[in-house]
């Protein structure tokens, strides 16, 4: 198992968790972590996960968690998460994304996920919408958005 309390090792796992689409697993490390030693690296790992495992609800939990705790989610937090959310909830994943830009880290790569998740739910007009968001942004849209 993972040295207990390697932050840079405990990540790397989580990450290979999910890419493996073992959200489990990666609880399973993170917890053996502990959140208190946690990185943002680390939560985002986490999150994206789960969201990989179609938890978004455990990614909120644990975006709570992070606040409570008194980290700073960064892009990759709030990108994860949003992409979370978009596999199931796509109204909470335009919560996600409204609330990556009250925190200053709204990203073209949290907009296309919030898009997909428009897709899926059939929401043309709310994904024009997002498209705006990132040209007032001044924010480069990829080409993964436009397809």
């Amino acid at each position: 198992f993972v040295p207990l309390g390697d932050v840079i090792a405990c990540s790397a796992c989580i990450t290979a968790c999910q890419g493996a689409h073992e959200w489990q697993q990666a609880l399973t490390v993170f917890d053996h972590l502990g959140p208190s030693k946690a990185d943002a690296v680390a939560f985002s790992a986490c999150i994206e996960a789960c969201g990989r495992g179609q938890q978004w609800q455990i990614g909120l939990s644990l975006l709570q968690e992070m606040r409570f705790l008194l980290l700073q989610p960064n892009v990759v937090t709030w990108a994860s998460l949003t992409a979370a959310c978009s596999l199931g909830a796509w109204s909470q994943a335009l919560a996600v994304l409204a609330a990556s830009k009250t925190n200053q880290a709204f990203s073209a790569v949290a907009t296309g996920a919030a898009l997909a998740a428009c897709e899926a739910s059939r929401r043309w007009r709310v994904s024009m919408s997002l498209l705006q968001d990132l040209v007032f942004a001044a924010l480069d849209p990829t080409v993964v958005i436009y397809n």
